[in-house]
């Protein structure tokens, strides 16, 4: 209807035009009187007329392009992606798209003529009143972040940009709302992710900074840029920080030491840390680093790429091991040797045999020497290993304890009870493998004890039938007479793994036998010597044997080096046969090794026997004993706090336990009879249980305390007595554990 107004509207004013031009044309005497005149002057008006038509043909054209293009235009605005609106220079809403009515929830037509504030959170309208203001103020978009409220009153995080126009004579607001509420959550997601990797790299420098073997990050694949840990500045003699790249700029680069290898400097492509870093993986070697004071050390080098996500090189890790002292021992071997070999030289006969003799004290000085860079190493990862074992010792405590508090409601016989059984079960032997970890490290002894080695091969052997592949046959032999050994079940367990899985890993190609024998073998005075440390006498003999790959002499030579591997980056860690040989020398044995390469390999491994009184009857498990005392159990795990609490209730004990050894001191001090016994974790803040123990003892000293550890050496047995502790548990505990040492305590039969 409007449309045809309009073109009523337009004829109107061509009709207009045209008469008032007719008007202008007419003479000032009126019509013409002849008829030549007339017939031109109607000539003339028809010519008009058809001109009149045309122009108003093309208006036609020309309003329908506008209506179809302002028709375009409102469709774009509607279903555009994001919210437009337009306000008055109040925050009056004069005009909005349907995606800014999709976002509050609001059909169009209730926002028309609506102040905006309202739909803004209070908080932020006056940021939305000084969002106006300089959008009034200058012709520069203008962008703020707001919450605005939807329909059911939940609000949401908008970013608006706005400018200003003029209509009509008037200062309009367009604005356009995004929601930002996504941006928002991967911004927050960004931040969190930043945190956790910037505290994952924190843990890994402090790592780094502990371990005593000088270990130097390579970080960029040229590399220019390379930083050591505390072990590896004190060999480079450098501060903390330091830039470590003999490749990195000349105004950084270290100038007060050289690689020198076979007399002449190293090219940067050379050194092992280079390598490492263009993807190489560099094993053992030797080189010297030369200091301006002329001072020269000897070093192993050791690298490792590290790649990114498209396995391409981006650094390095590289090791150094200082063998200075070795190369120097080695010296003077060679000038002891060459001293001998003159006198040799200038002596009659009767000498070689003083010669031969003197030949084998330096190879046995040579042998105790290399022995001595095996206990060299295998120190600096027990340290390493003990650390990580006793963090492991809180995880196992907790899944005992509360495993077998699980395990006591749930019915017997149910399949829960049998599963909690297995996790228990599993539990166990992992504990006796921290010990036996924590015995390695010598922060733990291991409690071995009388035991039969054919037992032991039977379990084993049906947890490598699940483990192995079933191209894998494995066949026993078992002829030994007497195999009592003194071992714990876990030592002599991982002996038995960690050889079969080497043997397995040397058969995966191809279906092949594992052979596993236990037979008795007698080494008399006079027998072939296996081992210079086995001394004359009875011992079982473990034979490993399979039918893979075999092995080089070179390789033989290192298979019990620790961190020796020829597997690929990921299939194996190098410590397996190490960790063997360690368990096997710690129970007075030998091993020795037997390979070909396409022939196989054969492990013997010799256990000396032990001699024991027949088998006591087996004895029925002792019920938990219990009682009504009062007990304050203190552990900084919250974990284990937990458990101790709950455990002891249910034993029938009254139970406060607390994780802060300050607040258990307060406590125990406001009123010191209100407890029968204390039981404390040894490694807390702020105070150790020693400690902890020393001051409970001076505020009641008939006080009895019970000591949780996860080391058997953290005091002599005086300092334990005077600190007023009645008895010293190893953790984990099992509950009866728990339970007969509180019994002891409180009945004062134990005593350390």
């Amino acid at each position: 209807m409007k449309k045809d107004k309009n073109n009523k509207a337009d004829a109107s004013i061509l009709r207009r035009n045209a008469e008032e031009r007719l008007g202008a044309e007419r003479p000032a005497k009126g019509l013409p009187d002849n008829e030549a005149d007339r017939e031109r002057l109607l000539h003339e008006l028809r010519a008009h007329q058809i001109e009149l038509e045309m122009q108003n043909e093309e208006l036609q054209r020309a309003l329908l392009e506008t209506e179809k293009a302002k028709n375009k235009y409102e469709d774009f605005y509607d279903f555009a992606p994001v919210g437009c609106l337009t306000l008055t220079g109040k925050g009056i809403v004069s005009e909005l798209n349907l995606a800014t009515a999709g976002l509050l929830g609001i059909e169009r037509k209730y926002l028309v003529k609506k102040p905006f504030y309202r739909f803004i959170k209070s908080e932020f309208q006056n940021t939305f009143r000084l969002h106006l203001q300089e959008v009034l103020k200058s012709p520069a978009k203008q962008t703020c972040d707001l919450m605005i409220k939807k329909h059911d009153d939940t609000f949401f995080p908008v970013r608006l940009d706005t400018i200003r126009v003029e209509i009509e004579g008037q200062w309009m607001i367009r604005s356009v709302l995004t929601d930002i509420t996504s941006r928002i959550a991967a911004e927050e997601a960004l931040r969190l992710s930043e945190r956790r990797e910037h505290e994952r790299a924190e843990e890994l420098a402090a790592m780094l900074e502990a371990v005593p073997m000088p270990v130097i990050i390579v970080h960029n694949p040229d590399a220019t840029h390379m930083t050591g840990n505390r072990a590896a500045n004190e060999l480079l003699r450098q501060p903390s920080g330091a830039e470590a790249s003999l490749s990195a700029p000349p105004d950084v680069r270290p100038r007060h030491f050289r690689a020198i290898k076979d007399g002449r400097e190293l090219r940067l492509d050379e050194l092992p840390a280079q390598r490492a870093a263009m993807g190489e993986h560099v094993q053992d070697f030797e080189f010297s680093l030369s200091f301006d004071d002329n001072t020269i050390r000897h070093v192993l080098g050791y690298g490792t790429p590290l790649r990114d996500d498209q396995g391409q090189p981006r650094g390095a890790v590289h090791v150094l091991v200082d063998i200075t002292e070795r190369k120097q021992a080695e010296a003077a071997l060679k000038r002891a040797r060459d001293e001998l070999e003159l006198r040799v030289q200038e002596r009659t006969g009767e000498l070689t045999q003083a010669y031969e003799k003197l030949e084998a004290e330096i190879a046995e000085r040579a042998k105790i020497e290399e022995q001595l860079r095996r206990a060299h190493k295998l120190e600096a990862i027990g340290t390493l290993a003990g650390g990580i074992a006793h963090d492991f010792n809180n995880i196992l405590a907790g899944i005992i304890g509360f495993g077998e508090i699980v395990a006591e409601d749930i019915p017997k016989g149910s399949p829960a009870q049998r599963s909690i059984q297995r996790i228990l079960s599993a539990s166990f032997r992992g504990r006796d493998l921290v010990k036996q970890i924590l015995a390695f490290s010598r922060k733990a002894a291991l409690e071995r004890q009388p035991l039969s080695v054919l037992p032991i091969i039977q379990e084993t052997v049906q947890l490598l039938r699940a483990s192995l592949p079933g191209t894998i046959e494995i066949k026993l032999s078992m002829k030994a007479a007497a195999d009592m050994i003194l071992a714990s079940p876990s030592e002599l367990q991982q002996i038995l793994m960690n050889l079969a899985t080497n043997a397995a890993m040397a058969m995966r190609e191809k279906g092949e036998i594992l052979s596993i024998s236990l037979t008795d073998i007698d080494f008399e005075p006079d027998s072939p010597v296996v081992d210079p440390d086995v001394a004359p006498g009875e011992y079982v003999q473990i034979v490993v044997e399979d039918s893979g790959s075999g092995m080089s002499p070179d390789v033989m030579k290192r298979i019990f080096d620790p961190f020796f591997t020829t597997r690929p980056v990921g299939e194996g860690t190098g410590m397996g046969l190490a960790v063997v040989y360690g368990i096997v020398k710690s129970l007075q044995g030998a091993i020795t090794v037997e390979s070909e390469p396409g022939v196989g390999s054969t492990f013997r491994v010799f256990l000396p026997k032990v001699r024991t009184e027949t088998d006591s009857e087996p004895t029925q498990p002792d019920r938990s004993p219990q009682g009504t005392e009062r007990i304050l159990f203190v552990d900084d795990e919250e974990l284990l706090m937990e458990w101790g609490q709950a455990v002891l209730e249910r034993l029938g004990y009254t139970v406060t336990a607390l994780t802060d050894c300050a607040e258990a001191l307060k406590l125990f001090s406001s009123n010191p009879s209100i407890f029968d016994l204390v039981i404390c974790d040894q490694i807390m803040p702020k105070l150790t249980g020693l400690q902890l123990a020393r001051k409970l003892v001076e505020i009641r000293n008939n006080i009895p305390i019970i000591l949780c550890t996860g080391y058997s050496d953290i005091a002599s047995s005086e300092e334990v007595k005077e600190a007023g502790i009645k008895e010293l548990i190893m953790k984990p505990l099992a509950k009866q554990e728990l339970a007969k040492a509180v019994r002891r305590a409180l009945d004062a039969k134990g005593s350390i």
